[in-house]
C-alpha cells in the first residue's frame, strides 16, 4: 500500500467524522479543544493569516526557525497530493500511524459528546484540531500556523500563546464568507491580532493600513506595517531566485544581499515581512539571530508556486487562482522575460467555478502565450476546460485557445510546441498534476 494511499484512508477517516462544507464559528472547534484538554494552548505559535504569500511566508519562517536550532512544527492547507503535506516537524512529514493514532483521539472525542455528535466540526476544524494534538504531544518550541479562511472565525484562531501575528497581504478572495469589500475582508484578518502581542502587516491600501492600526491602537498590539517601517530594494532577479537587501527606516536594522531561492517579484515582498517579522521575534528568542535569518531565507522551500521543474522543456507550477495572485505572477513572468514576446511560452490553466476566471485569462493574455485549457477530472467544483476555452475566445492568444480536459494530456501537448509551460490557476490543479508525476506520468 502507498504511503498516499496510507494518509488517504486517515484523511477519509476525519472526513467521515465531519460536518461537510464551510461553516465558520469557533464554538464547535473550541468545544473539542477543550475535551482534548486544550492542546492549543500546549505550545507558542506564530500565526500567519492573509489571502496571498501566507505559504511562502510560513516556510520562510518555519526555516529561520529551524535554522536558529529550534524544534519547529509547520502547519499550512490546503496539501498538493496528500494529507501529510500539512504538517512538517523539523521539516519532516509525521508518518500515517502518527496521524491516525491523533485522528482516532479527535473522533472518539467527538463521538463521547451528545453535543459534538449532533452537530460535528467542519472537516478543518477536525484536522486541526489533530494537528494541535501532535504539535503539543511533540513538546516543540514553537509552531508556525497558517490560518485557513479569513481569520476572525478560522480555527487556528483559538491559539492562545501567539509570540507574533504575521499578516501577508489582503485581496477578494472568498467573498461569499469574508464580505465583499477589501475592508471588510481585511477586518476578518485583523480580528486574530491579540492583546499586546506584535502584529506585523505586509501593507496595502492606505484604507486597510488605517484599519490595522486602529485594531492594534484598541487591543495594545505593538504593530508594524511593513512600507512604513521598512524598505527593500532588489538587486536580482532570475530563474534561481532574489537577492535584495531589507533596510529599517529608523536607520539601525540593515539586512544586505539577502537572498530567497523561491521565484517571483513578490516573493521580496514576502521574504522581507518574514524577515521583519523574525527581527522583531529575536528579542524575545535569543536563538534567532542575523546569521540564521540569513541561512533559513536562503534554505526555503515551498511547493506549487513558481516551481519550476527540470523537464524539457520546463514546466512551472502555480497555484495562483485569484487576481492578485494571477497579477504576481504575470509581472514575475515578465520580470524573467517569460512571455510571448521573448519565448514559445504555453499557459496550461485550470479553475474553479467559483474563481473570477474572465480577470485570470485577461490577464494572462498578456503574456502573448499559448493557452491550453484543462480541468481537474472528477471533481465537481472544477469549471469544465470546454467553458474556459471559451471564455479564452475573448481575448487574444498566440493560438486558437484549446481545451483538453485532461490536465497531463494538455501538459504533454504543450510540450511539443513551447519553450517553457507554465501551469496555473488552481492549487487543487496544482496538486493533480504533482500526483501523477509522482506516479509515474511521463514528461520530457
Amino acid at each position: 500500500m502507498s504511503i498516499r494511499t496510507l494518509y488517504e484512508k486517515v484523511e477519509n477517516e476525519l472526513i467521515s467524522a465531519s460536518s461537510p462544507g464551510i461553516h465558520p464559528g469557533l464554538e464547535r472547534i473550541s468545544k473539542l479543544l477543550e475535551l482534548l484538554g486544550h492542546p492549543e494552548s500546549a505550545f507558542p505559535a506564530i500565526h500567519v493569516v492573509g489571502t496571498n504569500g501566507k505559504g511562502s511566508t510560513s516556510a520562510y519562517v518555519e526555516s529561520i526557525l529551524r535554522s536558529s536550532g529550534m524544534h519547529v512544527a509547520l502547519y499550512t492547507s490546503p496539501h498538493l497530493v496528500h494529507m501529510g503535506e500539512r504538517l512538517l516537524l523539523d521539516g519532516k512529514m509525521l508518518s500515517p500511524e502518527t496521524w491516525k493514532k491523533a485522528a482516532r483521539k479527535v473522533i472518539k472525542t467527538i463521538g463521547q459528546d451528545k453535543r459534538l455528535s449532533e452537530d460535528p466540526p467542519t472537516f478543518f476544524e477536525v484536522f486541526t484540531a489533530a494537528a494541535f494534538v501532535i504539535i503539543a504531544d511533540s513538546q516543540v518550541d514553537a509552531a508556525v500556523i497558517e490560518a485557513g479562511m479569513g481569520g476572525r472565525l478560522d480555527a487556528s484562531n483559538t491559539l492562545t500563546k501567539v509570540l507574533i501575528t504575521i499578516i501577508t497581504s489582503i485581496s477578494k478572495d472568498h467573498m461569499d464568507f469574508l464580505g465583499d469589500t477589501l475592508e471588510a475582508i481585511a477586518m476578518e484578518k485583523f480580528a486574530v491580532i491579540r492583546p499586546g502581542v506584535p502584529a506585523v502587516f505586509a501593507g496595502g491600501a492606505p484604507s486597510l493600513c488605517t484599519l490595522f492600526a486602529k485594531e492594534c491602537q484598541k487591543k495594545g498590539a505593538p504593530g508594524v506595517v511593513l512600507p512604513h517601517a521598512y524598505s527593500f530594494t532588489t538587486k536580482g532577479l532570475s530563474i534561481k531566485g532574489a537577492t535584495f537587501t531589507l533596510h529599517g527606516k529608523d536607520g539601525i536594522v540593515e539586512y544586505t544581499d539577502l537572498h530567497t531561492p523561491l521565484l517571483g517579484v513578490h516573493q521580496v515582498s514576502n521574504s522581507s515581512l518574514a524577515v521583519a517579522s523574525m527581527d522583531i521575534l529575536k528579542r524575545e528568542l535569543s536563538q534567532i539571530t542575523e546569521q540564521t535569518i540569513r541561512q533559513g531565507l536562503t534554505q526555503t522551500h515551498w511547493r506549487g508556486r513558481m516551481e519550476l521543474l527540470p523537464t524539457h522543456p520546463p514546466i512551472m507550477l502555480d497555484g495562483a487562482h485569484n487576481d492578485d495572485g494571477i497579477a504576481r505572477l504575470v509581472e514575475s513572468l515578465n520580470a524573467l522575460e517569460i512571455n510571448g514576446s521573448k519565448v514559445r511560452l504555453t499557459i496550461v490553466y485550470g479553475s474553479m467555478k467559483d474563481k473570477e476566471h474572465n480577470v485570470a485569462l485577461h490577464r494572462l493574455s498578456q503574456l502573448q502565450p499559448q493557452l491550453i485549457c484543462t480541468e481537474v477530472p472528477g471533481m465537481e467544483r472544477s469549471a469544465k476546460a470546454s467553458a474556459l476555452q471559451e471564455e479564452a475566445a475573448l481575448y487574444k492568444w498566440a493560438n486558437e485557445p484549446e481545451g483538453i480536459a485532461d490536465p497531463v494530456e494538455a501538459l504533454q501537448k504543450a510540450q511539443k510546441n513551447s519553450d517553457i509551460i507554465v501551469c496555473c490557476g488552481s492549487l487543487y490543479l496544482i496538486g493533480y498534476v504533482q500526483t501523477h508525476m509522482a506516479e509515474g506520468a511521463r514528461f520530457l
